[in-house]
């Protein structure tokens, strides 16, 4: 069978429009998407950036050190010395973080004292949420007393999720089992955990703020029975108003339950 001539040309024009016709409305969607998207906060990048993008291997630094301050004993005297420079340590220089998506951090607070082996309950848990793309940070504390079902096990506070995973060795530990309970009963995702007591407490105070952090109580704190170390007691007090305060005063702040105000103070039996 032939075809006219005329019949061919009219077929490859009617080709060739219906071509472009194709490529400027995949063109027009695709450029609509990329605008939708930018919008919602994701950044699309060409091949080419994301490339130059990627992260190059990171080369270990010299940690800058301090000379040890030298008491000389009653009588003796030192010879002077040149006191080196002072360096700056930022403890975050060497981290970089690529990934644009977001992810949750479950923090737990333990009441572990130096020295105590064992299996704690967590006196604090919050739900950190980190928006790469928008370099926002969202926080949810939950209460430790929160009565909730444990996945596998009879309902409970939902405190007692980490002592119950490292008592029965449930796999990945009581973080693990934490949260887990957490994602079954208030429907958010856990990617990662960070477990803390009281000693890891002042050491991150000490290495992130060493001149100290700002807090501002609106009522007087005076706390005579502040359990010490040794399960004794102590009497701590913060005056209304911001004050600066090192590692080991910030720790009692955030311990302590009493005020001078009678209504605003937590019954001492639950204190441990």
């Amino acid at each position: 069978m032939r075809i006219p001539s005329w019949l061919f040309i009219v077929g490859v024009i009617v080709f060739v429009i219906g071509t472009a016709l194709c490529s400027g409305v995949s063109y027009l969607a695709a450029r609509q998407a990329a605008i939708d998207l930018g919008e919602s906060g994701i950044e699309l990048v060409s091949f080419t950036d994301f490339l130059r993008a990627q992260p190059t291997p990171l080369l270990p630094t010299a940690t800058p050190y301090s000379l040890p301050t030298v008491t000389p004993r009653p009588g003796a005297t030192l010879a002077p010395t040149t006191s080196p420079p002072t360096a700056t340590v930022d403890v975050l220089a060497a981290y970089e973080w690529n990934d644009p998506r977001r992810f949750n951090i479950l923090l737990m607070g333990i009441d572990q004292r130096r020295g105590e082996t064992g299996t704690f309950r967590t006196d604090t848990m919050m739900i950190i949420s980190v928006d790469p793309v928008r370099k926002t940070v969202g926080m949810l504390s939950i209460p430790r007393d929160l009565w909730v079902q444990i996945p596998g096990y009879q309902p409970s506070r939902i405190n007692t999720a980490n002592d119950i995973g490292d008592r029965d060795g449930y796999p990945g530990g009581g973080p693990a089992l934490a949260a887990r309970t957490v994602t079954e009963n208030l429907g958010i995702d856990v990617d990662k955990y960070i477990r803390v007591n009281f000693d890891v407490f002042t050491t991150v105070v000490d290495l992130v703020a060493p001149s100290g952090v700002e807090v501002c109580p609106t009522q007087a704190i005076d706390d005579p029975t502040y359990p010490d170390a040794g399960y004794g007691f102590i009497h701590v007090s913060f005056p209304a108003g911001c004050q600066t305060l090192d590692a080991t005063h910030l720790l009692q702040y955030a311990r302590t339950r009493h005020t001078q105000d009678p209504t605003l103070t937590a019954p001492r039996a639950s204190r441990k």
